[in-house]
């Protein structure tokens, strides 16, 4: 009686490995098929509202590019005070290139240098450039992977920025204009 409880048991144990190599072996092959990662798809939003009401608002000019670069997406664009300068309307609008990349635009009547580290992520400055007629500084921030541009004027800070090249960011800021 011994012995066929034992081998009842052992069957008993043997069926519920099989069973469960069984059901970890199917949510396996669930997890492969529906766990793989979508792509995000990239929401455009229309920032011509936002800047209007910025450009009705402000009183710098607020600047924008012309045309966007046609294969750039905008998805975010904002006319706000930021949390850490109360007060302080910030335009602030922001693209996705074709290859994936980052570009965005920040603009305030503000000289405050937490708006400047907020804005380059705490980036380094490396440089100038004139472009046109407006000298930019250069900023980096090389663990993030960013770059910024950055003018102040008349008290008006604007900081291009993105984690593209120079050869991407600058003509972009070229491209600016205040209305």
């Amino acid at each position: 009686m011994a012995a066929a409880r034992r081998r009842s048991l052992a069957q008993n144990l043997r069926d519920m490995v099989l069973s469960m190599v069984v059901v970890v072996l199917i949510c396996l092959v669930v997890v492969a098929v529906a766990g793989r990662a979508q792509p995000t798809p990239t929401t455009r939003v229309d920032y011509q509202p936002v800047l209007i009401r910025a450009r009705a608002a402000a009183d710098f000019p607020v600047l924008a590019p012309v045309v966007s670069p046609a294969d750039w997406t905008p998805t975010s664009a904002r006319y706000e005070p930021l949390p850490d300068l109360p007060g302080v309307p910030v335009w602030q609008v922001g693209w996705v290139t074709a290859g994936e990349q980052y570009v965005g635009l920040s603009q305030a009547r503000t000289t405050d240098r937490r708006f400047l580290a907020e804005r380059t992520r705490d980036g380094r400055r490396v440089g100038v450039v004139t472009l046109g007629s407006t000298a930019w500084e250069r900023w980096e921030n090389a663990e993030a992977g960013e770059r910024s541009l950055v003018c102040t004027t008349d008290g008006v800070t604007t900081v291009v920025t993105g984690t593209v090249d120079w050869t991407v960011l600058e003509p972009f800021a070229t491209s600016l204009q205040g209305g």
